[in-house]
């Protein structure tokens, strides 16, 4: 489980340091108050919508398929934190299978215990450096 981990943290960085860089005139990382609330922007090749909400994002791939999504709903600019919600979304949406969110949780406090992430908060685990 923690290599796929590493792979959505990999993307996730990708993905939003690409977004940050778009939007570079935008300051308020706290509210984001100054990004825009929707839009699409390229990546490689590959092109994303995106959708701001409360105090995160939720990137899209729509090209090419499959649909991939990048959940930072939470921390959006902090690539390394995972959840297990953007975990499932993003497992989900890459193989179309049914996960258990309560087993990813559980599987996130196994590799907290086994010192392999460290613990945010009660939901949010951050890959050590």
């Amino acid at each position: 489980m923690y290599e796929k981990i590493l792979e959505y943290v990999e993307l996730q960085k990708k993905i939003t340091t690409e977004f940050k860089r778009l939007n570079a005139n935008c300051l308020d990382f706290s509210y984001l108050l100054d990004f825009p609330k929707k839009g699409k922007f390229c990546l490689n090749s590959e092109e994303w919508s995106f959708v701001k909400h409360g105090s995160g994002f939720r990137f899209i791939r729509i090209a090419p398929l499959p649909r991939i999504i990048i959940h930072p709903h939470f921390f959006p600019f902090a690539y390394k934190i995972v959840d297990a919600w953007r975990l499932l979304q993003f497992w989900q949406s890459q193989t179309g299978d049914i996960y258990d969110e309560h087993v990813i949780r559980d599987q996130l406090e196994t590799l907290f215990l086994d010192k392999m992430l460290e613990k945010i908060n009660l939901n949010q685990y951050q890959i050590k450096n």
